[in-house]
């Protein structure tokens, strides 16, 4: 039996990126609401547009920093976001108000680096959320992009297996 992994595409900010990322099987889009990204979607009617072409069998995320719930309600309107990735400094608390106040999933992400305290894991925020654990190597590859691994002890308390 295969197993198939789901893949998230982040960053889609044109019409072409969103097509090539449902054409070559992305299981998630998401869309990008923070105004420093250089991804970020900054207009409703591109977002609304950008939403309106992926197929119901792919999910559409919106990725959000620290929002406040007018920003939330002001890009749900637009349909085009089917899960939450928040990815700032939002507390457990934060996190379940505002699975409560959009009736939406949420992923939040939580940084774990070189300083990261394994018994500080914030483990009531799993009761609210799908957690994404992004790790951080020390070094940068030759490509410029930072590595990402997940150590042993970190993938232990979320049972996932630990990469290298």
């Amino acid at each position: 039996m295969k197993t198939m992994v789901e893949a998230k595409i982040c960053g889609l900010s044109t019409p072409e990126t969103v097509d090539a990322a449902v054409r070559f099987g992305a299981r998630w889009v998401g869309f990008v609401t923070y105004p420093r990204s250089p991804r970020h979607v900054a207009a409703n009617d591109l977002l609304k547009a950008l939403g309106a072409r992926v197929p119901t069998s792919v999910g559409r995320v919106g990725l959000f920093v620290d929002p406040d719930d007018a920003l939330l309600d002001e890009r749900l309107a637009t349909g085009a976001i089917d899960m939450l990735q928040l990815h700032g400094a939002e507390t457990p608390e934060r996190v379940a108000t505002i699975k409560a106040h959009t009736g939406k999933p949420v992923m939040k992400v939580i940084k774990v680096g070189p300083s990261f305290a394994l018994v500080a894991f914030p483990t009531t925020t799993l009761a609210v959320a799908l957690p994404l654990v992004q790790t951080v190597a020390s070094r940068v590859s030759i490509t410029g992009v930072p590595n990402f691994f997940l150590s042993a002890d970190v993938a232990s308390v979320l049972s996932v297996p630990p990469t290298a």
